[in-house]
C-alpha cells in the first residue's frame, strides 16, 4: 500500500525538477537534496495509506453494525 501510494505522489509532482532544483539552489549537495525528497515522498505515502487503511476499517466496522442491528433479535426467557 505505501509503495502504491509512493508511486501516486510520484505522478503528481508537477514538475519534478522544480523542488530538487530549489534545495540545490539553497547550497545543498545533490545526494542531500535527493535523501530529503525521497523522505517528504515516503513519509506522505505512509500517511496516505494509512488514510486508506482507515477508512476501509471504518467502512467494515460500519458494515458489521449494520448487519447486526438488521439481524434476528435472541429471544428472551
Amino acid at each position: 500500500m505505501t509503495i502504491f501510494s509512493h508511486d501516486r505522489l510520484t505522478l503528481k509532482q508537477k514538475s519534478p525538477g522544480t523542488c530538487f532544483r530549489d534545495l540545490i539552489d539553497s547550497c545543498m549537495n545533490a545526494e542531500t537534496a535527493r535523501s530529503i525528497i525521497d523522505q517528504l515522498a515516503t513519509s506522505q505515502s505512509v500517511m496516505l495509506a494509512t488514510n486508506d487503511i482507515m477508512l476501509y476499517s471504518s467502512l467494515a466496522f460500519a458494515i458489521a453494525a449494520f448487519v447486526i442491528w438488521l439481524g434476528p433479535n435472541t429471544k428472551k426467557r
